[in-house]
């Protein structure tokens, strides 16, 4: 997880969540957001909610897959 000040705020994140069927348009994953709000809270002086939240990124990040499943 990682928090960078900007512009007087602070961007939280990052999630890696195995999707089955990908979109052009991705977007964040009800759980994804809770899953950064919660983990935030256990660094912050403040229990971040939906309330503070400003925007959301969402995005694709491809991974390579071996074709040997063992290695």
């Amino acid at each position: 997880m990682f928090a960078v000040p900007w512009h007087n705020h602070v961007v939280v994140g990052t999630t890696d969540t195995l999707i089955e069927n990908h979109s052009l348009e991705p977007i964040a994953l009800e759980s994804e957001v809770d899953f950064v709000l919660e983990t935030a809270g256990h660094y912050l002086v403040k229990q971040p909610t939906r309330k503070d939240v400003l925007s959301v990124f969402a995005g694709l990040r491809p991974l390579a897959k071996p074709e040997d499943e063992k290695k």
